[in-house]
């Protein structure tokens, strides 16, 4: 009876970090043009990816089979570049990036 309660509880424990690891995510994977990955969204779904740099940039795509997409978008940024991206797919799922910019060195001044 011990053990049944002891499996139960580590279930109980791997079960929510199992969800979180299929929850849909967004990766940044090239500056220039900036490209940006979905993963983990429903297969075949189509997807509104919004980057919020200097007004809004809307691309659209489908996901393949394992429900991954990647978008390429007519823009670069650097590391002192501060946007946000937000997916959302026709079928629910969503996910949303922020990225914020690292401490910048001012530019001298004479």
């Amino acid at each position: 009876m011990r053990f049944l309660l002891a499996l139960a509880f580590v279930a109980a424990l791997l079960l929510p970090s199992a969800a979180a690891a299929r929850a849909p995510r967004l990766a940044v994977t090239n500056a220039s043009p900036l490209t940006v990955k979905g993963f983990a969204f429903s297969a075949g779904e189509r997807v509104r990816v919004v980057v919020m740099h200097d007004g809004a940039t809307t691309r659209w795509a489908t996901t393949s089979r394992l429900g991954s997409f990647t978008v390429r978008l007519p823009m670069t940024v650097d590391s002192c570049t501060a946007f946000l991206v937000r997916a959302f797919g026709a079928r629910g799922d969503a996910a949303t990036l922020a990225v914020r910019p690292r401490e910048c060195p001012q530019p001298l001044t004479p």
